[in-house]
């Protein structure tokens, strides 16, 4: 039994080590100089399509941020979020589709004439993630943060249809449909939830609670076939 706890112990160290080679090698090829973190800098798909994928799309950098801070990179990750800043304002409190390493909107196949041509959960998910990154990176500070924190979550909270707890449709995670999907309430709830207490808005949370049970009741019935959760 000890031989097994020394062997797993082992291979754990050897794979956190491994996977901190992994990240520093993304952190050298795909995060800008300017904090930007790009979905990818291979030119491969150039040959066929003439496009590539060196853009920040705010919800890959949001994911991407949180496995830096956990693996205590908090520079980098901070950079990211400081890179995030001045593309929140009050005028315009959500991300669009993708950005160009120097902050600017990339080219997008969301049309305008739609109320606002968005992924929500980019917006929602990079609340969760500078969230997450205030409670753990030292020097972090709520104050710094909070008025882009108030400018999203505001929108979300806001941003839901008439007479119906859930947000407006906006487009899937694939960008591919437009609707009210529910891996986007979901991250809308998780944003509002995670900036209410380091906000001081109760009202986040009575929001939240109720998308929940808006999110709910909308859910298909599940079936004996239905998967696990």
């Amino acid at each position: 039994m000890a031989g097994n706890a020394a062997l797993q112990a082992r291979s754990a160290t050897e794979g956190h080590s491994c996977l901190r080679g992994e990240i520093g090698t993304y952190s050298q090829d795909s995060i800008d100089t300017g904090g930007g973190i790009l979905a990818a800098n291979d030119s491969d798909i150039m040959r066929g399509n003439r496009v590539n994928y060196s853009h920040v799309w705010p919800r890959d950098g949001a994911l991407v941020a949180q496995v830096l801070d956990a693996m205590g990179d908090h520079e980098a990750a901070n950079r990211y979020f400081e890179w995030c800043r001045p593309l929140i304002t009050e005028r315009r409190p959500f991300f669009l589709q993708k950005y160009n390493a120097d902050g600017t909107f990339a080219c997008s196949w969301h049309p305008w004439n739609v109320e606002l041509p968005i992924q929500e959960d980019e917006t929602a998910l990079t609340v969760i993630a500078l969230c997450e990154h205030i409670a753990v990176a030292p020097g972090a500070e709520v104050s710094h943060w909070a008025q882009m924190l108030t400018w999203m979550c505001d929108f979300l909270m806001e941003y839901v249809e008439i007479g119906f707890a859930l947000p407006r449709p906006s487009y899937d995670l694939w960008e591919e449909r437009r609707g009210i999907h529910a891996f986007t309430v979901a991250s809308v709830i998780g944003a509002l939830k995670a900036a209410a207490p380091l906000l001081r808005r109760p009202d986040y949370i009575s929001k939240a609670d109720e998308m929940t049970k808006e999110l709910l009741v909308s859910l298909p019935p599940r079936t004996k076939d239905s998967p696990e959760p």
